[in-house]
C-alpha cells in the first residue's frame, strides 16, 4: 500500500490503482483510497508528520506524539506513556525491531512494551532530534542521530559518539538529512551544505554550497532523463536547485533548465522513462 500525511489525516492507496492514472482520461478509483482521520476512525492526530511502514504490515506515524496502524487496530503514544515530548520529526527502525522517534524534545526509543527516553539531562548534547537512520553497512546495530544544533551522535551498544565541527570538520551542527550510500559512508544535510562521512570525519562537498539541505535521496535508479550506466547518484533537494552527484562530477539543473522552451518534449520522454520504454 502507498501511505500519504497530510495535515488532515492519512490516506492509504491501492498501488495497482496508480496504473489508470492518465489512461484515455481516467482517474484513480476512489474506491481504492482510504482516507484515515479523527472524526472517521481512532486516528491520533490529524496533522501527520512523518510516516515509517514497519515491514510486517503495519505503519507509525509521528505528529504531536506518535501512533501505529495494524491494518485492524490502531495505538497512540504520548508523553504519558513515556515518549519524548514536542513534535515527532524523524523515525527509524534499527535492526533489534526496536522503534526510534526523533522529537522536538528528545530522543525516544520503543521496544515494543515501553519508552527509553534520553535528553539533556541525560547526557545529549540537544533535545532537538532531527533525523534518524539505521546503518545497513555495519555488522552491529548502529543508529545515526542527527540534532539541531548538537552535531552527529553515532549510538552503539548504549553508548553515544558526538560528532561536530570542532573533531569532525561537519560543515554545521544543524543536521537536517541523513542518508547511507552503498559503500557504507554517510551523507550528512545541514543548514551549510552536506558532506559524506566516512572514518568519522566528514569533507564537505562544496560544489552545492553552504545552503540548507531538506532531504537526501541515494539509489541506483536514474535521475535525470539521460542514461548513467547504472552508477550510483545522490540526490539533494535545496530551493530553487536540483543537484545530482556521480563519483567527481555534479551537474546542477533548475526548473526553467529542464521544462522551458523543450518542456513538452522532456515530459513525454520522462512519461517514457518510468514506463521503461526510454530508447
Amino acid at each position: 500500500m502507498i501511505w500519504l500525511a497530510s495535515n488532515g489525516g492519512v490516506q492509504q492507496i491501492d498501488p495497482s490503482a496508480l496504473a489508470t492514472i492518465g489512461q484515455n482520461g481516467t482517474s484513480t478509483d476512489v474506491s481504492a483510497v482510504q482516507r484515515f482521520a479523527q472524526i472517521n476512525s481512532d486516528l491520533f492526530s490529524n496533522d501527520i508528520r512523518v510516516l515509517l511502514p514497519d515491514g510486517k504490515g503495519g505503519i507509525w506515524f509521528g505528529a504531536d506524539g506518535a501512533g501505529y496502524y495494524d491494518g485492524a487496530t490502531w495505538s497512540s503514544y504520548s508523553t504519558v506513556d513515556g515518549l519524548a515530548g514536542g513534535i515527532i520529526q524523524a523515525m527509524t527502525i534499527d535492526k533489534a525491531q526496536r522503534v526510534w522517534f526523533g522529537a522536538e524534545q528528545g530522543l525516544s526509543i520503543f521496544n515494543g512494551d515501553a519508552f527509553f527516553s534520553l535528553t539533556e539531562a541525560e547526557g545529549l548534547p540537544n533535545n532537538q532530534i532531527t533525523a534518524l537512520l539505521t546503518d545497513r553497512s555495519s555488522p552491529g546495530n548502529i543508529v545515526w542521530i542527527g540534532t539541531g544544533g548538537g552535531g552527529l551522535l553515532r549510538f552503539d551498544k548504549n553508548q553515544i559518539q558526538v560528532y561536530n565541527r570542532s573533531n569532525a570538520n561537519l560543515p554545521s551542527n544543524t543536521i537536517t538529512a541523513l542518508a547511507q550510500d552503498a559503500d557504507g559512508s554517510l551523507l550528512v544535510g545541514t543548514d551549510s551544505g552536506v558532506a559524506r562521512f566516512s572514518n568519522e570525519r566528514a569533507t564537505s562537498i562544496r560544489p552545492i554550497g553552504a545552503t540548507q539541505i531538506t532531504a537526501i535521496a541515494v539509489g541506483e535508479n536514474r535521475v535525470r532523463l539521460d542514461r548513467h550506466g547504472g552508477q550510483r547518484h545522490l540526490s539533494f533537494q535545496r530551493a530553487g536547485l536540483g543537484a545530482i552527484y556521480q563519483p567527481g562530477q555534479f551537474a546542477h539543473s533548475t526548473c526553467h533548465q529542464h521544462f522551458g522552451r523543450s518542456g513538452r518534449r522532456r515530459l513525454d520522454r520522462m512519461r517514457q522513462w518510468r514506463a521503461g520504454t526510454l530508447p
